[in-house]
Parts: structure tokens; C-alpha cells; sequence
């Protein structure tokens, strides 16, 4: 049962990539209250109970995840905190940290980036130093963050440390939730941190480079890098290149159904010059 729990749910991760957290938040909240249900009512061993918490966890976070993608919030917030209690029960210190990100992530997203920091620093301090991909996923929101609040050299710092440490990862040392991570500078955060501080032409590039990066089915990604990509061109003063990334981020966003990606394309929508994109 746990085994098919979790099958389920890496299912889920894929179809969040490729349709955003819309779809995919009933479900989530779907598969909690099962695990919940079998919480109360099934006998199992100590070691059995431990996997339940765990996978609830993992299914809390998830859940957490496509309601900030969708725009709720303070949902989020409910599902992630339920989440690190369940991880807690589990002794599950992986799932906790990844719970602790998430809710860093939102924090940067709504400008709160001295609580971010905050935040990534307690997740670091339990992450198993076997991995890398974790550390450098910390990284490089932690730049993000410092760039939100205008640090450069911190900023600039953390993200060629990310790199480093992505560089010395070990094939099968990471969970299996880190898999979206790519190299940390051909991340949207890291390119969106670069045109934060002003770092425009190396913005330009990290974004191209990780646009040509995704897998095909990368979907929300693929968007979200082309939204950041119009408004790097829009900030070093390229309205034609802008307008013609927006275009293609127009034509993809349909598929897409991610509150957090619309919010980003209406801003920059509202940038671009006269009517020469039409979100029609």
C-alpha cells in the first residue's frame, strides 16, 4: 500500500510539471485524506506508521506546493505545516527540509526574503551532507533571496557555491523529489536572481541556457523562464526581443494552469510597449 501510495504521488510530481498546480491540488487533497483514513482505522507496525507519516508528508508538501502555484496562499501554508508535523512523527529529515524550502520559496515570491533566509538556513542545518543536489537547491533560493534584498555579493556568492555543489553530486546519493533540479545557474531563480541585482547580460544567458535545457515536459517551467527571459529583455532595453519571447510564452500558457505564471505574464503584459502582444 505504501509502495502504490508513493508511486502515485511521484505520478503526481509529472503531471504538476506538465498541467501546473490546478489540476493537480484536488488530488493531492485527494490522497491526503486517504492516508489520514488509514492513519485512523488500519493495524500496522511501528515501522509501518513511520512510512504513513512520512508519505503524508510527502503528500502535504506536494499539496502545499499547488495551492502556492494556484494562488492560495494561506492553503500553502496550512498543508506545509501540516506536513513538517507528519514529517516530525516520521523522523523523516528530508522531506522536513524540502517541506522548510517550499515555505522559503512562497516568502520570496511575496517579498519577505530576510524570512527566507531564515528559513533555508534551519533546512540546511538537517540536510544529510551526502546531498548535494539538496544543498545546491538551498543555494541557489538562498540567492534569490539575497537578491530580493538587493545583496549582490552574496547573491552572486551562493550561486556559483550551488554550481560547486551540483558538481560534486553522486548519482543516487539525493532523494528522489530533488529530480527537477538542474544545474543551479541554468535555474529561472537564478537567472530571475541575476536581473534582480542588475546583472543583465548574464541573466540573458542563464535563462537561455536553461530554456534549452528542459525536458519536453517541463511545461510550467518552459513558461516561467520565458516570462523572466521578455523581462530581462524589457530591462536592458530590447522591446522587440521582449516582445517576441512574450509571444511564445502566450502561445504555451494555455496549457498551463498556474496562477503564479499568470501573475507574472499580466506584470509583464502591463510593461510592454503599446498593444504589440495581445493575450489573445
Amino acid at each position: 500500500m505504501l509502495a502504490a501510495m508513493r508511486a502515485r504521488l511521484e505520478k503526481l510530481w509529472h503531471l504538476d510539471d506538465l498541467l501546473g498546480g490546478g489540476p493537480c491540488f484536488a488530488a493531492a487533497g485527494s490522497d491526503l485524506r486517504l492516508v489520514i483514513s488509514v492513519l485512523g482505522r488500519a493495524g500496522y507496525s511501528g515501522t509501518t506508521e513511520a512510512g504513513l507519516y512520512s508519505v503524508a508528508a510527502s503528500i502535504a508538501r506536494f499539496a502545499g506546493f499547488a495551492a502556492f502555484d494556484t494562488g492560495l496562499h494561506a492553503a500553502a501554508q496550512r498543508f506545509w505545516h501540516a506536513g513538517l508535523r507528519a514529517a516530525h512523527i516520521a523522523g523523516d529529515r528530508g522531506e522536513a527540509v524540502y517541506i522548510l524550502s517550499n515555505l522559503a520559496l512562497q516568502d520570496i515570491y511575496v517579498n519577505h526574503a530576510r524570512t527566507a533566509l531564515d528559513i533555508l538556513e534551519a533546512a540546511r542545518s538537517s540536510v544529510d551532507s551526502a546531498h548535494k543536489t539538496v544543498l545546491a537547491m538551498l543555494d541557489c533560493w538562498q540567492a534569490r533571496a539575497h537578491a530580493v534584498r538587493g545583496e549582490r555579493r552574496q547573491a552572486a556568492a551562493l550561486l556559483n557555491r550551488a554550481d560547486d555543489q551540483y558538481d560534486r553530486r553522486s548519482e543516487g546519493d539525493d532523494p528522489p523529489w530533488i529530480y527537477w533540479m538542474p544545474q543551479p545557474s541554468q535555474t529561472a531563480e537564478a537567472g530571475t536572481a541575476m536581473r534582480e541585482i542588475g546583472q543583465l547580460t548574464q541573466a540573458q544567458r542563464m535563462l537561455t541556457e536553461g530554456l534549452q535545457s528542459l525536458p519536453s515536459d517541463a511545461a510550467r517551467e518552459r513558461n516561467l523562464y520565458l516570462v523572466q527571459l521578455a523581462e530581462t529583455h524589457l530591462d536592458a532595453g530590447e522591446p522587440e526581443q521582449a516582445v517576441a519571447t512574450a509571444r511564445q510564452a502566450l502561445q504555451a500558457i494555455p496549457a498551463v494552469e498556474s496562477a503564479r505564471i499568470r501573475e507574472h505574464m499580466d506584470a509583464l503584459l502591463h510593461r510592454l510597449p503599446g498593444e504589440r502582444v495581445s493575450p489573445d
